[in-house]
């Protein structure tokens, strides 16, 4: 069985895990979650149907560092949500993650991780009065 396959089903069970998950939600919030997992197994399911003609993939490959940056950034941003509350994790997952990209200076991932979360708080909790998870700091 090709490798494409074996992920596809790997993530079609996880998905299914994260869909079961969901039924701990209260009901109205039920409905963003699911539509990203019925986009997430779709996805699972093209990739079983349809998988690369590569039997394997080289390890640089799979563990590129843009790859790398991406799984840590948002294992962290998971991991602080709903300690830290949603703003201030989202300014500092955005930090990091164009700072990882970046490489260059600390100014503009600090502006653009402070725009991002000052527009989204300006846009859905303040105009759309969205809750969003509070932590001890916001």
């Amino acid at each position: 069985m090709l490798l494409d396959r074996k992920i596809a089903l790997a993530l079609t069970v996880l998905t299914g895990f994260f869909y079961y998950l969901t039924f701990l939600y209260p009901p109205e919030t039920m409905s963003f979650p699911r539509f990203l997992l019925y986009s997430f197994a779709l996805f699972s399911v093209l990739l079983f149907l349809f998988p690369g003609k590569r039997r394997q993939y080289e390890f640089r490959e799979l563990f590129a560092r843009e790859k790398v940056i991406t799984l840590v950034t948002a294992t962290i941003y998971i991991s602080i949500l709903q300690v830290v509350g949603f703003f201030a994790a989202s300014f500092l997952f955005i930090l990091l993650y164009v700072w990882g990209f970046e490489r260059r200076g600390f100014l503009r991932p600090f502006l653009v991780a402070a725009a991002s979360a000052g527009g989204a708080y300006i846009i859905f909790q303040t105009l759309l009065s969205v809750s969003f998870p509070r932590g001890f700091l916001m």
